[in-house]
């Protein structure tokens, strides 16, 4: 009789153990996956510093693509005069 009822025991257990056990590892899994995709706060920051960086070069270029000279653009961080940027065709080849 004693072997009958740890044998019920065994197969009940191991029956809701199963997919208890499957659905730790899928936690796991995910929570492990989302800390892993997880942007850090200076991740985040030099991200938003490189996308304003663009957008300003690509602002100050257009500035002297219509004519504004370069001498009146502010400066960026780190130069310490005005670019000299070609303006035509010609100024560019030489």
């Amino acid at each position: 009789m004693d072997v009958r009822i740890d044998l019920i025991v065994s197969v009940v257990v191991a029956a809701l153990g199963s997919p208890l056990l499957l659905s730790v590892a899928r936690a796991a899994r995910r929570s492990w996956m989302q800390r892993r995709d997880i942007e850090t706060e200076v991740q985040r920051w030099r991200r938003q510093a490189a996308a304003w960086e663009t957008a300003c070069w690509a602002t100050r270029s257009m500035a002297v693509q219509a004519g504004v000279p370069v001498e009146r653009l502010p400066r960026g961080p780190g130069e310490g005069s005005a670019v000299a940027w070609p303006t035509t065709q010609e100024d560019s080849d030489s």
